[in-house]
């Protein structure tokens, strides 16, 4: 049987890469958590590495306070430093900021229709902090994201669309310490690294933080399912690939 409708190849091949990888690791620790011999790939969680302290979560911590998102170490990534897409360094540092701000948001919306935890301003005895800081962020590159999508429509699944589709993905990384407010001791860490989703058609891409908007969604959403597992209950990842456009 022969397909002429571009469209179908199109989710053919990108069906082909639904078991492609995740995004990988930082090469290095960063300064913000450093090499903290705790912290460790545990299969139960979502993330690249994380350490929970068993009652980290104990019924006794009643509320969440959600720092600003700290963005200083993403300016000692290596691709900060080679940075030129978007013109000069106050406009991306303006960007930067935002999704540090949109990163807070995410994550306190997510609590607040969730009430395993209060979410207040000001700690309390019974309070964890949330403290939370991009590590490295790296835009679409919303003219191939453009380019990609017109190809996934308009093609026959080639390895030039498949490439402009790579090509065109963002990936933020994220680093988190929980620390408990009347004792200022640490009671959690994570470090996590995601990049935009392979799919057919992905609008996202074709806005500069599209992706990285999505990615900051699912790891507020993955963190309130966390608070309310039960010992043992593992938290599935999201997914490498989507059908959804947006």
């Amino acid at each position: 049987m022969k397909v002429e409708n571009p469209l179908f190849w199109a989710l053919i091949v990108s069906v082909a890469f639904m078991g492609a990888c995740k995004a990988k690791p930082l090469d290095e620790p960063t300064s913000y958590l450093g090499d903290d011999p705790r912290l460790a790939k545990d299969e139960q969680f979502p993330f690249h590495r994380i350490w929970l302290k068993p009652d980290w979560n104990a019924p006794s911590r009643r509320s969440i306070v959600v720092p600003p998102v700290h963005t200083a170490h993403v300016k000692e990534s290596g691709w900060w430093a080679k940075a030129n897409l978007k013109g000069d360094q106050a406009k991306m540092a303006e960007d930067l900021q935002n999704l540090a701000e949109y990163t807070r948001d995410e994550v306190v919306k997510a609590f607040r229709k969730d009430d395993r935890f209060e979410v207040v301003d000001t700690p309390r005895s019974d309070s964890l902090v949330f403290e939370l800081a991009l590590v490295d962020v790296v835009p679409n590159k919303a003219a191939l994201g453009a380019l990609g999508l017109a190809a996934s429509v308009v093609a026959a699944p080639a390895g030039a669309a498949i490439a402009a589709e790579e090509g065109a993905k963002g990936s933020v990384a994220i680093e988190g310490r929980i620390r408990d407010a009347r004792a200022g001791e640490i009671v959690g860490m994570w470090a996590d690294r995601e990049k935009g989703k392979f799919g057919p058609i992905n609008l996202r891409r074709a806005t500069w933080y599209g992706e990285a908007h999505k990615i900051v969604q699912e790891w507020a959403s993955q963190w309130v399912k966390i608070a309310n597992a039960e010992p043992g209950e593992k938290i599935k990842d999201t997914r490498t690939f989507t059908l959804m456009p947006w």
